[in-house]
């Protein structure tokens, strides 16, 4: 990284400034944009600008996928966006929305039954994922899932 796109990454980490954050999100570099769409300072507009990035500036390819799973994974991301998240195709999105602690209990409930064992240990490694929920994870097939319920804090036995 040179020093100006290390500049720029280390603004989007830090600042408090939407308008700041609102340029910093279409910057040409995909880590300095991920960086923003992790910011919890990032207003919502631009959230939802960020979770349309996913395609290359030629519009082929994903390069700008980790912005979306940011902006899943960051706090202030507004509920409707995590429920349309949760349902694409992408696990690596989903397992976002499952490791979001303000993911609603609702929404943790469908993603308890996700086909992709990594979504569901996301969900397991949640914080905030309620005990019922764990001990049903306790029991899953896979051993991964099981084993990150039963090591969550909010796990009873």
């Amino acid at each position: 990284m040179d020093k100006l796109t290390d500049e720029r990454y280390k603004r989007a980490q830090n600042t408090t400034d939407p308008e700041e954050l609102e340029k910093l999100a279409v910057d040409i570099d995909g880590m300095v944009r991920g960086e923003v769409a992790k910011n919890p300072n990032t207003p919502e507009f631009v959230l939802e600008k960020l979770a349309e990035d996913w395609r290359t500036p030629d519009g082929y390819g994903v390069s700008g996928s980790s912005s979306r799973s940011e902006v899943a994974q960051n706090e202030c991301a507004p509920i409707s966006m995590l429920e349309k998240f949760a349902v694409e195709d992408d696990e690596m999105l989903r397992a976002a929305v499952a490791k979001n602690p303000n993911t609603p209990v609702s929404l943790m409930e469908k993603l308890l039954d996700d086909k992709d064992e990594y979504v569901r240990k996301q969900l397991a490694r949640n914080i905030k994922t309620p005990a019922s929920l764990l001990e049903k994870m306790a029991k899953d097939e896979n051993d991964g899932v099981c084993e990150a319920a039963k090591e969550n804090p909010n796990f009873t036995v």
